[in-house]
């Protein structure tokens, strides 16, 4: 996979069921009857951000690792300070347009479902989540790569990958991100998962004979 780089892939489910998913409408029930895991807030600095970080693709890794880990620990709702106002609000508060945050956030939506598998990585440079998706039958797995360097990602149990939507940027420090080499445009107030191209399709393989390199 690229480096610096976040990938959505969606996918069918494959052996991965066989580990049970919780669900995070009954999490609090389920795991801790008496306490109600209720909401989280979020922002990655704190007196109104970081400038020329929090607003930047940089915030892209910590947001989209965030989410995973809160969903993961059960949380239900993740709150973000802010949606507009501050450094590391969603929207720019000058110019009005989506900071790299608020695109984490749209395509978290779109492909991540309620209920969370356990998934893990041996390398401590790449974050792996995994929620089944919005179609039944489905999942999303999401992998973040907070390294400098491409990875030879080598997954084990999964079915054939059907689609994945990339996030990168020129740096580290870019205000402007893309999506599958695409920069995200609203089109009379929408975006759609249509609107950006079908990257070249790969296997998410289950024998640990072979491996899957995403450059």
């Amino acid at each position: 996979m690229r480096r610096h780089s976040t990938i959505f892939f969606h996918q069918t489910l494959s052996h991965i069921t066989k580990n049970t998913p919780y669900n995070l409408g009954n999490y609090g029930t389920n795991i801790s009857p008496k306490h109600n895991s209720g909401q989280a807030k979020r922002n990655s600095a704190q007196c109104g951000g970081q400038a020329k970080l929090s607003d930047r693709f940089v915030s892209c890794f910590w947001w989209a690792d965030q989410l995973g880990r809160g969903a993961k620990s059960g949380q239900k709702v993740m709150v973000r300070q802010s949606l507009i106002g501050g450094d590391y609000a969603l929207i720019n508060r000058q110019t009005l347009k989506p900071n790299p945050d608020y695109w984490v956030s749209w395509l978290w939506g779109k492909l991540m479902g309620e209920n969370v598998f356990q998934v893990q990585s041996n390398d401590p440079f790449v974050q792996t989540y995994c929620h089944s998706a919005k179609k039944e039958g489905k999942c999303t797995l999401l992998i973040i790569n907070m390294s400098a360097s491409p990875k030879i990602i080598n997954c084990q149990e999964f079915g054939l990958k059907k689609k994945r939507f990339e996030i990168t940027a020129d740096s580290l420090t870019s205000k402007k991100i893309r999506i599958n080499s695409v920069r995200p445009k609203f089109k009379q107030g929408k975006v759609k998962l249509k609107d950006f191209p079908k990257l070249s399709k790969l296997n998410i393989v289950s024998s640990i004979q072979h491996q899957l390199l995403v450059l």
